[in-house]
């Protein structure tokens, strides 16, 4: 699998911290099934519902998804992304994982077919082999990094960011540099953290993993 390209450095600064936590405990189940679309900044999008939140990037060369759903949302997710696609007339052709959760992470095998990359932390690959919970078909991410990534498609730059075992020992910071927005996952919660310790989580790696980002 191909190894990360760029060293990240982030100026730390005016950035629009951006929770896409969708979830409760590991294993918890949503029972929303409809997505909602909200504009965040130009060219970047809110598919909100039936899962984790997912961030829709737009490119001049394509699609970047920041998480999918459960798998029996995909048909609620693309009816979501198709609105923008029917303008762009873009397909989704990167899929980046914040971590290997279901709720982000069951869409994932129909982006694949669809000729989508997957890329998530390198340690997503041995969580979703020995998590998974679900009938549909594990796909593995087709790039994966160890401490950091730099995307690059159609003019956009996306920066990953791995700071240790904090929520899981796979978490992804998703940063777009061009509008001071990070995707931090399932990092921040606004109660008691609740680190997935069968997925690697640490409540002592996410308390030095917060002012990181």
């Amino acid at each position: 699998m191909p190894a990360a390209r760029d060293r990240v450095a982030g100026d730390g600064r005016n950035r629009d911290q951006f929770s896409t936590r969708g979830r409760g405990a590991a294993g918890e189940r949503l029972a929303r099934t409809e997505a909602t679309l909200q504009l965040v900044k130009t060219g970047l999008f809110l598919i909100s519902g039936g899962g984790a939140n997912s961030l829709l990037r737009l490119s001049a060369n394509g699609e970047i998804l920041v998480d999918g759903k459960h798998p029996e949302n995909h048909a609620a997710l693309m009816s979501q992304v198709r609105k923008i696609s029917r303008i762009t007339d873009m397909p989704v052709r990167v899929v980046i994982l914040t971590n290997h959760h279901e709720d982000r992470a069951g869409t994932t095998a129909k982006f694949l077919v669809a000729g989508a990359q997957i890329v998530a932390q390198e340690n997503v690959a041995n969580n979703l082999t020995a998590n998974h919970t679900s009938d549909e078909k594990v796909a593995l991410p087709t790039i994966t990094y160890g401490r950091d990534y730099t995307l690059q498609l159609g003019g956009i730059e996306v920066q990953l960011m791995h700071f240790g075992n904090a929520c899981t020992n796979g978490d992804t910071v998703v940063y777009f540099p061009n509008l001071k927005v990070v995707a931090v996952g399932d990092l921040f919660t606004p109660g008691t953290p609740n680190p997935d310790f069968l997925g690697g989580g640490s409540l002592v790696g996410g308390a030095r993993c917060s002012p990181k980002f």
